[in-house]
């Protein structure tokens, strides 16, 4: 496969040729860090495991290099941190029996992740799409505080719209990293019961040494997000699991290619105000 950028470069595990390897893939994440799909999409990772025919793939934007680090990665260059994050993120993608890795290593602190030209990540995007047509995509949310992560959910969607009708997907959602979801309304946000297997879970978020050790202990904030969200999903009843995922659905954008994404995320924020509105202008009645 051919990226645009010269180091860009597809990992299949088994060592199948490309074309094969992704022709099985039915769920594709494509989001901008090495170790956001592992913290962000428990739900199509373990969709795919040990459940033929899903298969699960991912797209990696960025190459990681300006992560903070600490400990035993303080001395570590931009260059040696983006190394260890690809074999990190090659790690992840054994472990969790993906089908292939796509890792397009645009440098973090470069013009295609600062927002200033996506037009070959959009086409790098396109090209995984096209070749794989996967039935889900899941990538970042519209109401992400990362600014990488906007870049990404937009790109993918223009990926989409240029593709056209015969490659949307059947799901397409963004997931909850840098800003939480469960400020959406219930009956506008998509859930995700993640309770299963957690111990590959924690097992695929503990491979990323060099994010936790390194100065952030994402594993347990993204653990304990997913426990929160069980947890506090419903004050009435008792938990009916112990861990879950929240998404904003994308679909409605591809239904409606002339929508803007600003506008769509504006809507839902819109249907949150009202809620609040109503609530206290009710005096909490139901």
């Amino acid at each position: 496969m051919n990226f645009c950028h010269p180091k860009g470069h597809l990992f299949v595990p088994d060592n199948s040729p490309p074309a094969d390897a992704l022709q099985r893939v039915t769920h594709l994440g494509i989001v901008a860090h090495p170790d956001d799909l592992e913290f962000m999409g428990w739900h199509p990772i373990l969709q795919c495991l040990h459940s033929p025919p899903f298969r699960f793939a991912g797209v990696i934007a960025s190459d990681g290099r300006s992560s903070p680090r600490a400990g035993i990665y303080a001395h570590y260059g931009d260059d040696e941190m983006a190394e260890l994050r690809l074999s990190e993120q090659r790690h992840a993608a054994v472990t969790g029996e993906y089908v292939a890795i796509a890792s397009l290593m645009y440098e973090e602190t470069g013009p295609v992740m600062g927002g200033q030209n996506s037009s070959s990540l959009v086409a790098d995007i396109g090209q995984m799409i096209r070749l794989s047509r996967p039935s889900v995509v899941v990538t970042h949310n519209l109401c992400d505080r990362h600014p990488h992560h906007i870049v990404v959910v937009l790109a993918t969607i223009e990926a989409l719209r240029h593709l056209g009708p015969d490659y949307y997907p059947k799901e397409f959602y963004g997931g909850e990293v840098w800003r939480s979801l469960d400020w959406m309304n219930p009956s506008d946000r998509l859930t995700f019961d993640v309770s299963e297997h957690q111990n590959l879970t924690a097992a695929l978020m503990g491979i990323f040494d060099s994010q936790i050790t390194g100065g952030k202990r994402y594993d347990q904030a993204t653990a304990g997000r997913k426990r929160a969200n069980a947890t506090y999903s419903d004050p009435h009843t008792t938990d009916q699991s112990s861990a879950l995922e929240y998404a904003m659905d994308l679909l409605p954008l591809l239904a409606n290619p002339s929508q803007e994404p600003v506008e769509y995320a504006s809507q839902l924020i819109e249907h949150f105000l009202q809620d609040v509105r109503r609530r206290l202008l009710s005096g909490g009645k139901a």
